[in-house]
């Protein structure tokens, strides 16, 4: 894999923390599974999701910008927790999925940085990790990270749409595997390869470009945020999710593996 030289000689955002980096006028949120106060296995969050095997009706973001929930109580992801880690628990077989309680307003950038701590647990069937809106392949200013890309690829699959398509698939991930996976974006340059920047465990993987884009023009949109499924309906997936990180700016280097390095702590 091709280094991306992150964090050498470059200065940053005090980042302690990837909460740190984020200046009060940045738009994001970080869900944080790690966190006791803000899991919930209800709704109307009235009993904490506190033991292992506990369902997760709502998970509440660190800024209190997104709040990730799941009404159906057979769908809810688990809580899981070994060996002083803790995640979420998708099972595609019992169709385990959040969505967020109203839709993710990201109108005002046309930049993103979006990172998740993930152990992909399957490669058999195609699957949305986390998208915004019904379908980002057509609904402008939106985003996906499949895991896998298609049925039987041992791969991740990175798009991103302003007002048209871009992206790329990333191999080889076979699962089960764990992974920081995600991207930055800046819907403003002309080329996907400047546009839009998988990141793989701190490094720029293996692409195989498969929507030649660029992803067009304008601004990210008002959409609901997807974790687990596609539209909360369809394209299920299985695996652990640990931590999500979504900013509306493209980090610097330094920043990003200051974030990577974070959220794989958090992971085994």
């Amino acid at each position: 894999m091709v280094g991306i030289n992150i964090g050498v000689g470059l200065k940053s955002r005090a980042s302690s923390t990837p909460l740190n980096t984020f200046a009060p006028s940045d738009v994001g949120d970080i869900l944080d599974f790690s966190d006791g106060s803000r899991r919930w296995q209800d709704t109307a969050a009235t009993t904490p999701a506190a033991a292992d095997s506990d369902p997760i009706g709502r998970i509440d973001g660190l800024r209190g910008v997104l709040s990730m929930r799941q009404t159906s109580g057979t769908a809810r992801p688990t809580y899981k927790t070994s060996a002083g880690k803790h995640w979420a628990e998708f099972t595609a077989a019992s169709f385990q999925r959040m969505f967020s309680a109203s839709a993710f307003n990201l109108s005002t950038v046309d930049k993103l940085t979006v990172l998740l701590g993930i152990q992909k647990s399957s490669d058999a069937a195609a699957a949305r990790l986390i998208e915004t809106s019904a379908d980002a392949g057509a609904n402008d200013g939106a985003f996906v990270i499949t895991a896998p890309d298609a049925n039987g690829l041992a791969n991740y699959g990175i798009y991103a749409r302003g007002t048209a398509v871009g992206g790329f698939r990333a191999t080889t991930y076979t699962a089960p595997v764990a992974n920081v996976v995600g991207f930055t974006c800046d819907l403003s340059q002309t080329a996907l390869a400047d546009e839009l920047k998988p990141i793989i465990d701190g490094v720029t993987p293996t692409l195989t470009v498969q929507a030649a884009g660029p992803s067009g023009t304008g601004n990210f949109g008002n959409h609901v945020l997807n974790l687990g499924s596609q539209n909360n309906a369809s394209r299920y997936f299985s695996g652990r999710v640990y931590y999500v990180y979504i900013i509306g700016r493209v980090l610097s280097a330094g920043e990003l593996a200051s974030v990577s390095t974070y959220i794989r702590a958090k992971m085994p």
